[in-house]
């Protein structure tokens, strides 16, 4: 006779968000656990439709043509993770900042959005408005709003979520390398980008989440026009940097805290109850401890 109990593990992959995305769950029968996993992926395409760049209807689109003109109503989500950039750009004095749309636009990595005002060079995030109210955000002087830096690791906890929500007992999603465990321990092995044969860093993850970015043999592209230090706008290379947070939307952000601050990240990382692990040119490997 056929055994009644659930599966030990369902695990699916999906193109989505620029990368490949992957789901597993644990502790659901199979029909069940394959709900939970389109589930789960329906949650990430959510954030791609809502926050791309590239989408000429997407809210971060319309934000990037209206806010300078006045409040625009957006989906709940977008403002929720508007706010929680907000919030980390505060929190780190402007390390992390959503407003670097435009110096990414200039590298080439990123299009110039059709309709939209010509961004102002003095623009941060400390020109953006939220109207909590009407669900609305404004931007006190034309700029360009990109929430890659954070909206992919609120797309890993929206699909964490629905995993729990399914009563998956277990369950991972993996987004590139920014991914969230519940209920089991995942093996992280950090990819640096050192010479090829050299042994990769592992990191033992439990109920938590954890992002990494940069590359330290990897030479500047303009992708690395995300990893900017505040107003100062200047980019970063040669270093990496890994950071484990309760949740996916903290470490992907603080990523690019570390990479800018260093040691300096660390007031940022008790924020959020986070901790970092940096590598840098020569090699040598610093925790930042919450």
């Amino acid at each position: 006779m056929p055994s009644s109990s659930p599966p030990a593990r369902l695990e699916r992959a999906r193109p989505l968000l620029g990368t490949r995305v992957t789901v597993r769950v644990g502790g659901l029968a199979e029909a069940a656990g394959h709900a939970a996993i389109e589930a789960a992926f329906a949650e990430v395409a959510r954030v791609q439709a809502l926050m791309s760049f590239h989408q000429a209807d997407s809210d971060l689109c319309r934000l990037n043509r209206q806010a300078a003109g006045g409040p625009t109503p957006i989906d709940a989500l977008t403002f929720t993770t508007v706010e929680k950039a907000l919030r980390l750009a505060a929190a780190s004095d402007g390390a992390f900042d959503p407003t670097v749309g435009a110096a990414v636009v200039r590298a080439g990595a990123l299009p110039e959005p059709v309709g939209a005002p010509p961004a102002d060079p003095d623009a941060t995030w400390r020109d953006v408005r939220l109207h909590g109210a009407a669900r609305a955000v404004s931007f006190a002087r034309p700029l360009r709003l990109d929430l890659c830096g954070i909206a992919k690791g609120f797309a890993v906890d929206l699909a964490v979520q629905a995993l729990q929500a399914a009563g998956a007992s277990s369950g991972c999603v993996n987004a590139g390398g920014d991914l969230r465990v519940f209920g089991t321990s995942e093996s992280i092995a950090l990819r640096t980008g050192a010479a090829v044969g050299e042994a990769a860093p592992v990191l033992e993850l439990e109920e938590g989440a954890a992002a990494s970015s940069g590359g330290l043999d990897e030479p500047a592209s303009p992708l690395m026009a995300v990893h900017l230090a505040g107003a100062r706008r200047r980019r970063l290379h040669g270093r990496f940097a890994c950071v484990v947070a309760p949740e996916c939307v903290w470490a992907d952000g603080l990523t690019k805290v570390v990479l800018s601050r260093g040691a300096r990240a660390a007031p940022a990382l008790r924020a959020f109850g986070a901790r970092a692990y940096a590598l840098g040119p020569g090699r040598a490997w610093r925790s930042y401890a919450a």
